[in-house]
């Protein structure tokens, strides 16, 4: 049976907590909200042992930094802006193909990784692939860091220059 780590307090922990019991997963450790704990808690984890941050964390760009997979298994989605921030700091992205956002940011296969729509079994596999393979991941991340600099400041800002000067 899978036990997961749970890092963080507060009321959003206490929701994830719940769900986690819902689901039947067996048993929660808590572990504080402090820079470095979900780093500490992944490194520490047995192999098949979920870590999970909740969002009363810390910043989500620190908790991001901490990570190696971040997944959106959102059904629709706008633009994707979580996703170019879990990019930038080098994670490895599997994501729902949904009709807009994702694929218009994911290179599927080189920067990220993008499953069928509501596919949840494919969703797992992917992740369960990625959890597999360090290699994977890191090529991916890296790959990642690249993709999100086309949305730094200064990257639109300029397409925003030149497309306001064509005018």
């Amino acid at each position: 049976m899978r036990t997961a780590i749970l890092v963080g307090d507060g009321l959003a922990a206490e929701r994830l907590a719940g769900q986690l019991d819902a689901l039947g997963v067996g048993a929660v450790e808590r572990v504080p909200a402090e820079l470095g704990a979900i780093a500490a808690a992944a490194r520490n984890a047995p192999a098949g042992d979920l870590v999970i941050a909740s969002a009363d964390v810390y910043t989500q760009g620190e908790a991001l930094a901490q990570g190696s997979i971040f997944v959106l298994s959102s059904r629709f989605e706008g633009f994707g802006m979580v996703i170019v921030e879990a990019m930038s700091k080098g994670l490895a992205v599997v994501s729902f193909d949904c009709e807009r956002g994702p694929s218009e940011i994911i290179s599927d296969g080189e920067d990220g990784l993008l499953v069928p729509e509501l596919d949840v079994a494919a969703l797992g596999a992917a992740i369960n692939g990625l959890v597999a393979d360090r290699e994977r991941r890191a090529q991916l991340g890296r790959a990642a860091i690249e993709t999100a600099r086309r949305y730094d400041r200064e990257a639109i800002g300029a397409r925003w220059d030149a497309l306001l000067a064509s005018l």
